[in-house]
């Protein structure tokens, strides 16, 4: 018996996970359910990314807070002393 496959459906033996697959037929409102998901995906990935750089900057806000007078380091250029 002969399988049947839509031609953009890869067998498992030809799975290429760096293959770009083009889907020429895309009807209106598939094309913009795909643009909609795609932007939710986009701003959930910014605000990954701004809640790391805020995560960061606190960090390095606090961080220097703690090191106090760079002067009264043991020498100059000396990376501030550790707790």
């Amino acid at each position: 018996m002969s399988e049947t496959r839509h031609p953009t459906t890869p067998r498992a033996e030809e799975h290429d996970p760096q293959a770009v697959e083009v889907v020429a037929h895309l009807s209106r409102a598939q094309s913009e359910e795909l643009a909609r998901r795609r932007r939710v995906r986009n701003r959930a990935l910014g605000l990954v990314l701004l809640g790391l750089v805020a995560l960061f900057f606190a960090l390095s806000v606090s961080r220097l807070a703690d090191v106090g007078d760079p002067q009264k380091w043991s020498r100059p250029g000396a990376i501030a002393p550790s707790r």
